[in-house]
């Protein structure tokens, strides 16, 4: 079951900061995230990223501050209520924003 939270924490990471690349890039990167060798960003698309990722980064320290107990695991059974379900993917987005930071 903890599994499921990492798979669903890695596919929206993924998303997300192929999104922010597109972004900052206005080219989408290939499924393994390499570019055409013919591009070249310049520094300005390098400083933007590295600023992507520190506004990750700090999204993740804040979250962690504010609330320590949601950034542990969270399962899933038939028995679990609403309050839990949230906790879940609660737990889910700190995994995201730790993943969008790597």
């Amino acid at each position: 079951e903890e599994a499921e939270n990492e798979i669903g924490a890695l596919s929206t990471s993924f998303l997300i900061v192929q999104s922010v690349r597109y972004l900052i890039s206005g080219y989408f990167p290939g499924p393994e995230g390499s570019e055409h060798d013919h591009l070249d960003h310049g520094i300005l698309c390098l400083l933007l990223l590295l600023g992507a990722s520190a506004l990750f980064a700090g999204m993740r320290i804040k979250l962690v501050i504010i609330n320590p107990e949601t950034a542990d695991e969270h399962e899933a059974s038939l028995e679990t209520g609403i309050t839990r379900y949230i906790d879940r993917w609660v737990c889910i987005g700190h995994s995201t924003i730790a993943m969008c930071f790597a």
